[in-house]
């Protein structure tokens, strides 16, 4: 329903904010971005975890060298299934989270992805294993399902110079060098509250920090690893 609602809105002379992921296909959120633009208004996707205090903690610690050049980043989305998802599978119910949270650490975007999925309990694919390459050499890693009793939020870097790990529910972020480790408590805040501030910024200053374009980009990437299970294969991100 993201685009039959969006384009009415974009109609009325609304910014619109969208929840993830953008649409259902990749032509149909071009179309929607294709609207914003004709008619000048903010069309921000609601990928909230870039606003969670852990994302953006984690991203200022890497952004400022404590690990040093990052090489791989893995995320693990895991728990019980959410009754209330019944139209799409897990990869881009839950794995579309990480998809964008791994290339906004990065600053960059993937080129290829391969995934390996299965159904086991639900009409759609419950369990997936994503592998994202980002050239020249790094990778990005997904472990998500629905299948797990209790929920797990993790994500680590290792870089040149150490390793850090958060935990979403916990909120800490613990790095290590050299043999130190070193643990802090992320302040809390909601993410969803932190990404409506940011809309409304983003309609006052008319800088968006998740536009349709990165929308469609981790809607690209979800898809190519629905298409890689499938296949068997890698697949390029067009």
């Amino acid at each position: 329903m993201h685009r039959a609602f969006t384009l009415e809105a974009l109609r009325a002379g609304a910014h619109v904010l969208v929840e993830k992921p953008i649409a259902s296909t990749i032509a149909q959120a071009e179309e929607m971005a294709v609207a914003a633009q004709a008619v000048g208004r903010i069309l921000m996707v609601g990928h909230s975890e870039r606003f969670n205090p852990v994302v953006t903690t984690f991203k200022r610690r890497i952004d400022q060298g404590e690990l040093g050049e990052i090489v791989s980043i893995s995320a693990k989305r895991v728990g019980p299934h959410n009754l209330r998802i019944r139209d799409v599978g897990v990869i881009v119910d839950l794995g579309v989270h990480d998809i964008d949270v791994i290339s906004f650490l990065y600053g960059s975007r993937a080129s290829r992805v391969f995934a390996v999925s299965g159904v086991r309990l639900h009409p759609f694919e419950d369990y997936a294993s994503i592998s994202m390459y980002f050239p020249p050499d790094r990778g990005g890693f997904i472990d998500t399902n629905w299948l797990t009793p209790k929920k797990v939020r993790t994500l680590i870097a290792v870089g040149t110079k150490g390793v850090a790990e958060a935990d979403y529910i916990d909120r800490t972020l613990t790095i290590l060098r050299d043999e130190e480790s070193v643990s802090c408590r992320i302040p809390a805040g909601e993410p969803l509250r932190l990404e409506l501030s940011s809309f409304l910024e983003a309609v006052a200053t008319r800088q968006c920090p998740v536009d349709a374009d990165q929308g469609i980009y981790n809607l690209k990437v979800a898809l190519a690893a629905q298409e890689s299970a499938r296949r068997g294969e890698s697949v390029e991100i067009g």
